[in-house]
């Protein structure tokens, strides 16, 4: 995530927050609909509370927001996977709307890549559109550049 917030955050603020028609609209909103999103699945395996996609105290999810609040999100989520005995267990969780469900933590983990790739994507097209060659997100880069 931190190249895709770089290379947003070398762009003017109207360029960020233009509505490219896709389907969170800007940049801005596409990244803070995936950090939400983010947040969400973790509290549902950490079995934490929440309620909403929003906390009272964030404020506007602006770049500045996501730069700072992004790498705690992502520690989170690795502490959570280097700790978890079960990827086959089931979550128990509720929905924003208050359903209950059970998903195994595996697809779960699925679930939450699959849906960021999916907005890795349309980020990266409307960076293009802006003029800007994005970031190389391809999963072997970054197996790659973690090895080495």
């Amino acid at each position: 995530m931190g190249r895709l917030l770089e290379a947003a955050a070398a762009l003017p603020p109207e360029t960020v927050a233009k509505d490219f028609g896709v389907s969170h609209h800007s940049i801005e909103e596409t990244l803070a609909h995936c950090f939400q999103s983010e947040r969400v699945w973790l509290a549902r395996v950490v079995r934490g509370p929440r309620t909403t996609l929003r906390d009272p105290g964030d404020g506007p999810y602006d770049l500045a927001f996501l730069r700072r609040e992004w790498p705690a999100l992502q520690a989170g989520w690795m502490q959570w996977l280097e700790s978890a005995e079960d990827f086959d267990a089931l979550c128990s969780y509720r929905n924003l709307r208050g359903v209950p469900f059970e998903t195994p933590y595996k697809q779960i983990v699925l679930h939450v890549v699959n849906h960021f790739s999916i907005h890795t994507g349309q980020v990266t097209g409307m960076l293009r559109q802006s003029g800007v060659v994005p970031p190389d997100m391809d999963l072997i880069i970054f197996y790659r550049e973690s090895a080495g």
